[in-house]
């Protein structure tokens, strides 16, 4: 009966190694690497993950308000001729507003293509959070067989191990005292001759 669970302890062990090895696989683990290590890093790797999305979300946000920031900045140096940043004064249809016209101007041209750009570092950031996010799962069924289902399962092993040595150690007992006693009789034997 003993061997019998053994034997059953045995074959479960390795359907869990083999589910550990597929699911390592999949998540680019390492199958060696055992302990919470993976674990941690994996969680590292999301909690990195969603600061970019949230960098990302201000990165945007920050053009966004920019570009309000630029209209209002040249609606108002326009109403009060003067530049609102360094207070220098221009008068209509001159130089100096023309040449303020122009650089408000490049910088408010740039702002969509920062948008552009904002929005696609957001969606790929978001994506990757996704796809990590869909991970998870995986990577706690991993960690689960790890921790608890093959140290489980390995534990139950090693009392079986080691209850097969301490029974074959009780059986070599009486062997070696029969053999002891069958020596001691041939001795007499051979005394009595």
């Amino acid at each position: 009966a003993a061997g019998a669970n053994r034997a059953s302890l045995e074959a479960h062990l390795r359907r869990l190694r083999a589910d550990e090895a597929k699911l390592a696989a999949d998540l680019g683990v390492p199958l060696a690497s055992t302990g919470v290590g993976f674990k941690v890093d994996f969680v590292t790797r999301l909690t990195a993950q969603r600061e970019q999305v949230e960098l990302a979300r201000k990165d945007l946000a920050m053009t966004e308000s920019a570009k309000h920031m630029y209209e209002k900045f040249r609606e108002k140096s326009r109403h009060k001729n003067a530049c609102q940043f360094c207070r220098r004064g221009f008068k209509p249809d001159t130089e100096e507003r023309n040449l303020f016209e122009e650089s408000v101007e490049k910088l408010i041209v740039k702002i969509p293509q920062f948008l552009e750009e904002s929005n696609r570092r957001l969606k790929e950031a978001q994506d990757e959070l996704s796809r990590l996010d869909a991970q998870r799962p995986f990577w706690d069924r991993l960690d689960h067989l790890r921790t608890v289902d093959i140290a489980g399962r390995q534990h139950e092993l090693n009392k079986y191990v080691e209850e097969e040595k301490a029974a074959q150690a009780a059986l070599e007992v009486p062997d070696r005292e029969a053999k002891r006693l069958e020596e001691r009789t041939a001795q007499f034997h051979d005394l009595r001759a």
